[in-house]
């Protein structure tokens, strides 16, 4: 019986540095693609044995069109959006189902309450807000950058979470504070966000952005576990430093 042909160490080492060259950035995602296309190889020599690797490669890589990996890379900003977004909805609705509904509800009523007895703790609420978006996204980043290293400076779907972020914080935040620096007040404090829409509206946007803060430090939590099976996963495509 005619033995199959199977990709060899040096040859998936070839495959992963051609991904990186080809901008498939995420190191999980290039590591994925990798495992796919040296199956097309071997799926190749089962029918063209007599083929080299390099014969065999150019075959996979042509069978992708014209623009050959590129497309896939364009494709890496949404799998990354929807990863990260996906990982949030859970942590939402895992506040929102039966017994932590519970809690989120009780939380929402003696901060409306609060608010309602106590109107200038608005101002307190608000900037507890914008310290939290800090905080958070310093957080984050250092986070990131710390895992990073670990990975030889490779970097994972999960160690981008602090740009899908900062990306929210942004237009959430940042913006109607501009506009505060240009106009010389604060949109988030108009009379009426101390009228009975306002508080309910400051009560949910506090109850909202405490949950998404949550939900980001378990996404940063989940990518420094990855680390570990990302780091031995990469050993076999490259010799990385022991940290």
């Amino acid at each position: 019986m005619r033995e199959v042909k199977k990709v060899s160490l040096e040859e998936l080492q070839f495959i992963f540095n051609f991904c990186k060259k080809k901008d498939i950035y995420y190191v999980d995602l290039r590591m994925e693609l990798v495992d796919h296309l040296a199956s097309r190889v071997e799926a190749i020599w089962e029918k063209e044995p007599n083929l080299s690797f390099q014969e065999a490669f150019h075959k996979v890589y042509k069978s992708f069109g014209i623009f050959g990996l590129s497309t896939l890379a364009e494709e890496h900003g949404k799998i990354v959006s929807k990863k990260y977004w996906s990982l949030v909805k859970q942590e939402f609705k895992l506040w929102l189902k039966p017994p932590q509904v519970f809690a989120t509800l009780l939380f929402l009523v003696l901060t409306y309450f609060s608010l309602a007895a106590l109107p200038p703790l608005t101002y307190i609420f608000w900037t507890l807000n914008f310290a939290g978006a800090i905080g958070t996204f310093v957080y984050m980043f250092l986070k990131a950058k710390r895992a990073s290293q670990k990975l030889a400076g490779e970097r994972s779907i999960l160690l981008a979470s602090p740009r899908q972020y900062w990306l929210l914080t942004y237009f959430a935040y940042w913006i109607p504070f501009q506009s505060f620096l240009i106009n010389g007040h604060l949109p988030f404090w108009p009379d009426w966000l101390f009228e009975t829409n306002g508080i309910l509206f400051t009560t949910l946007f506090f109850g909202s952005s405490l949950i998404y803060t949550i939900a980001n430090i378990k996404i940063m939590q989940m990518a420094e576990e990855q680390v570990y099976s990302l780091k031995n996963r990469l050993s076999f495509y490259r010799a990385l430093p022991e940290r």
